[in-house]
């Protein structure tokens, strides 16, 4: 278990100095303070306490730079009516979508060498019905070559 972060300040050969651990710093980091007198850093020290207290012990489990984050977020997601995990969970869908996809190019040869194998398990493909695919992949090809399936509506 991690011991409790303490913030005393202690005697240097120029004066007082005050170490604040990155978990209780504003913006994640360790900070250090250096002080003429012990007063000084003491008042220091209770001001970082009392800001500790009104934030929350409970707020250090994140750091505070992603706590800054998701404010920031939720503050841009307000006006929508949206929340921080509904905003996350449409975005991992859609890029998982995405992830997923094909080129139109390999979606298409993927379908021809499909149809193929339907035609030597015994199932005919008239001519027709195979210049039409072809025709079809090329069309596509022409109007959609080089996006994903998913970038097509």
């Amino acid at each position: 278990m991690a011991r409790k972060a303490k913030l005393e300040p202690v005697e240097t050969d120029n004066g007082w100095r005050l170490n604040i651990p990155a978990k209780l710093s504003s913006d994640g980091k360790r900070q250090r303070y250096h002080f003429k007198t012990k007063k000084k850093a003491l008042a220091k020290a209770a001001t970082i306490k009392a800001e500790r207290e009104e934030f929350g012990n409970q707020a250090l489990a994140i750091s505070p730079a992603l706590a800054e984050q998701a404010h920031k977020a939720a503050t841009l997601l307000e006006p929508f009516g949206v929340s921080i995990i509904d905003a996350v969970a449409d975005y991992v869908e859609r890029e998982g979508r995405k992830r997923a996809s094909l080129p139109i190019e390999d979606a298409l040869a993927a379908f021809r060498a499909d149809r193929e194998t339907v035609a030597r398990k015994g199932k005919v493909i008239s001519s027709k019905q195979a210049k039409n695919y072809r025709l079809r992949a090329e069309k596509f090809i022409a109007d959609f070559g080089g996006r994903l399936i998913t970038d097509i509506t």
